[in-house]
């Protein structure tokens, strides 16, 4: 039996450091390697983080919930959960997951089998702080094919196609409708800087320093400084109006690209997030789409 332990606030892949705001969730995380968006392959996950002897003290507990939980965030190093937030949702996602197992009558095989697929997810899905709900999607079907078709060493046949249904159903409408909150809670905050460097824009045998060029009057906050050279203001007085009038043009210009970038930005991340809802709408209405099965009782599920 292998304990599994999973530090909320530092995914695989990703070193953090952690500030919580008021309410006891993330506010700001330094971040100094992040994780791209991968797809898993599926493996058989029985037994692979609660043991059989583990689910039968659980069933002895069932009747105190605050029991189980304890449980829970003892078996899986969460023993801060009631002060922590995000070891809070972690002991609830567990709970819940048991709790779902029990309704539906599943074996203790299947109890091990289903937590071990929902940690795995979610394992998976907060390892980014990009979108990776297609990946992780996949992911969760090759999960339950895995172990619902008999094929050994690779899948084994332990949830009927009923019960898979019921499980897809289960985890899409629990995890996946909240998919955006998890990664709220459990990634880190990424702050993206960009700055430009227009070539050829300054005249390359300026004597002037870099911190004054810096206290010029520019688009600091978008990383985007604009100067444009001045000599002393004897020169200045003998610029002819043709001369300013260029000046003029150019900053215009120059002002419009960085409003017409900004603009470029902000509609890029409202399209990847719409993307995102349109997936997520778009499993939700599949799964409502398909005809209600009947519901797996005991029979051919139970073993102890």
């Amino acid at each position: 039996m292998t304990q599994g332990s999973l530090a909320p606030k530092s995914a695989a892949g990703i070193t953090t450091v952690t500030t919580a705001d008021s309410e006891g969730f993330r506010r700001g995380n330094v971040v100094t390697d992040v994780r791209l968006p991968r797809d898993l392959k599926a493996k058989v996950l029985i037994w692979n983080d609660i043991a059989v002897e583990n689910l039968s003290e659980i069933n002895s507990k069932w009747e105190s919930v605050v029991e189980v939980k304890d449980f829970l965030a003892s078996l899986f190093n969460l023993e801060n959960y009631k002060e922590n937030k995000p070891e809070t949702v972690l002991v609830d996602l567990y709970y819940y997951s048991l709790q779902f197992s029990k309704q539906s009558n599943f074996s203790l095989e299947q109890t091990s089998a289903l937590f071990s697929i929902i940690k795995s997810i979610h394992e998976a899905a907060i390892e980014t702080p990009f979108n990776n709900l297609p990946q992780c999607y996949k992911y969760m079907k090759d999960l339950i094919l895995c172990h619902s078709v008999k094929r050994p060493p690779f899948g084994i046949e332990l949830f009927g196609p009923e019960e898979a249904k019921l499980v897809s159903e289960y985890i899409v409408n629990s995890y996946f409708r909240h998919f955006k909150l998890y990664k709220f809670v459990f990634t880190p905050k990424l702050q993206l800087d960009v700055s430009f460097n227009y070539k050829g824009l300054y005249d390359t045998g300026s004597e002037a320093s870099a911190e004054e060029q810096e206290s010029k009057p520019g688009t600091a906050a978008t990383g985007i400084t604009v100067e444009i050279a001045d000599e002393d203001e004897e020169e200045e007085e003998d610029e002819t109006p043709a001369m300013k009038e260029l000046k003029n043009i150019i900053q215009e210009e120059l002002d419009k690209h960085l409003k017409e970038m900004k603009s470029s930005l902000e509609e890029n991340i409202k399209n990847n997030d719409e993307v995102m809802n349109q997936k997520l709408q778009s499993i939700e209405e599949t799964q409502s789409t398909v005809a209600p099965g009947k519901r797996p009782g005991s029979k051919g599920g139970k073993k102890k």
